[in-house]
């Protein structure tokens, strides 16, 4: 056999690894829709949110809703906001993944994107504080705890 013959008979990939990474792309397509689909829902969960906890904590009077109240709705508010905009920007990253590249750059960008921490996710820590910090004061203002910061709030009698 000439030399030439046996390199490219020796090049040519078995009909297994082609179907493997036919699998493998199927599955990273849907996963990639899916994650897509979620990022959306979410996303218009929060741009949802973001109005009624306006509504609720700001606009709506109520003569029993405390400063406390307030500052924990504002705490809500901000947090459901910075939730929404790193949504959209997972979101646009979903949107913009392009499968015509080249299959190991794609597959590298892939890798980056499922990576389990990365640093352009992690302002989403504010967000959880934020949210955190709502909970908290809406907590304590429900149990009582946090009477003697009235005092503060409103001042001495």
């Amino acid at each position: 056999m000439p030399v030439c013959g046996k390199f490219l008979s020796n090049t040519r990939r078995p009909e297994s690894e082609t179907g493997n990474m036919d699998k493998l792309l199927s599955g990273l397509k849907a996963e990639d829709n899916f994650n897509m689909k979620m990022t959306r829902n979410l996303q218009w969960f929060y741009w949802i949110m973001v109005p009624v906890y306006v509504l609720v904590y700001f606009v709506i009077p109520d003569a029993e809703r405390t400063v406390l109240d307030r500052f924990s709705g504002a705490c809500y508010i901000l947090g459901f906001l910075m939730f929404a905009f790193a949504i959209r920007s997972l979101y646009k990253d979903y949107l913009s993944v392009d499968y015509a590249l080249p299959t190991v750059v794609m597959l590298q960008k892939a890798v980056k994107r499922y990576k389990l921490f990365q640093w352009k996710t992690a302002w989403v820590i504010p967000p959880v504080l934020f949210v955190d910090a709502g909970v908290s004061l809406s907590h304590f203002n429900e149990t009582g705890i946090a009477d003697p910061w009235q005092e503060y709030v409103y001042g001495h009698d």
